[in-house]
């Protein structure tokens, strides 16, 4: 059992960079420990800001791993999570000072959409009511 440590310590001293692979991988784990841990608490499903800390610090030392091995695959997978991470966070940090997320014109024309049927349901109800008016003038007519 000694030589074993030994021989993962020898590895592990001969091989730095592995520590380093570890200590992202770590920090990435964490990410789900938190989350984890926060909807427990919740007693529901919650993203609380520490995941997306966690995130970055876990994907930057991953990416600095892979750059060093030069694994085309794991760099495009943390390169393109890091960009994902950090639009989070802007987005909780703009809503957090007031200043809120810029609006997609997809956004803008669903909020569009949502005013008109508004409208058209109250179009719609005001009509009905005026039938109903009109049924009764009738029937008061007829009499």
């Amino acid at each position: 059992m000694t030589d074993f440590f030994a021989q993962i310590t020898n590895y592990l001293i001969a091989k730095p960079w592995v520590i380093i692979g570890f200590v992202g991988q770590f920090f990435f784990m964490m990410r789900f420990v938190v989350q984890w841990m926060a909807s427990e608490r919740a007693k529901k499903s919650v993203m609380p800001v520490a995941f997306w800390f966690f995130s970055i610090g876990g994907g930057m030392i991953l990416l600095v791993y892979a750059l060093y091995q030069h694994d085309p695959v794991f760099i495009a997978g943390q390169g393109l999570g890091l960009i994902i991470y950090v639009r989070n966070l802007a987005f909780i940090f703009g809503k957090k000072t007031g200043t809120p997320p810029p609006e997609s014109p997809k956004t803008s024309m669903v909020l569009l959409l949502d005013e008109l049927e508004q409208r058209l349901r109250s179009e719609r109800q005001s009509l009905m009511a005026a039938e109903g008016r009109v049924a009764q003038l009738q029937k008061l007519m007829e009499k």
